[in-house]
Order: C-alpha cells, then sequence, then structure tokens
C-alpha cells in the first residue's frame, strides 16, 4: 500500500480502496486531511467478491434483497460488525440526532 505522502504526490483525480471497514475510510480521511484534493471511493467487500466469482451472490439473494445476510454466512467474521458495531453506530446517531432537535 502506497503511504499517503506518496498518494499525495502523485495525485490521481480518484482512489477507490478496498481495505474493509473502518480502515477504508480512515485512510481516505487522512488522504484529505493531508492535502489530496481528488475523490474518494470506498468499496467494501466489492474487490475480494469480485475476484471470487462476478455473480458473488445467488439470484435468489439478489432477488429478496438479503445480501447482508448473505454476507455473514459466507464470511462469518461480519457478524460482530453487523450486529454489535453497527448498533452501537444506531445508538450514537440518535444520541446526536435528540441532542440536535432539542437544542433547536
Amino acid at each position: 500500500m502506497l503511504h499517503i505522502k506518496e498518494m499525495v504526490k502523485l495525485n490521481p483525480e480518484v482512489i477507490i480502496v478496498g481495505m474493509g471497514s473502518p480502515l477504508q475510510e480512515n485512510y481516505l480521511i487522512n488522504l484529505k486531511r493531508s492535502g489530496w484534493g481528488g475523490r474518494g471511493f470506498s468499496c467494501g467487500g466489492f474487490l475480494h467478491q469480485s475476484f471470487q466469482n462476478t455473480d458473488y451472490y445467488p439470484n435468489w439473494v439478489n432477488k429478496l434483497n438479503v445480501r447482508w445476510l448473505y454476507r455473514i454466512y459466507n464470511e462469518p467474521k461480519l457478524i460482530k460488525r453487523y450486529t454489535i458495531d453497527y448498533s452501537w453506530f444506531l445508538v450514537v446517531f440518535m444520541y446526536d440526532w435528540m441532542k440536535y432537535t432539542i437544542s433547536k
């Protein structure tokens, strides 16, 4: 992986980062704070899913729109992220939203 300073020096217009959450988001934030002026996109598991198979999800999974459930089945390490981390995000989000709403 290229160091942040090297990426700023190369100055690409677009960067697609697929390191997994939260690494990819932190990388893009650090890149922006270091003076890079391009556009950054995080792609989550897209890269490793695409390399495994272009039809990563079975048709029934796409039809029912339960990709997250299939990913938990196929990648058990995601259970913590989907249950604990996302639940904690919801708590923090609701707290901030209520605080903002009350202060208006």
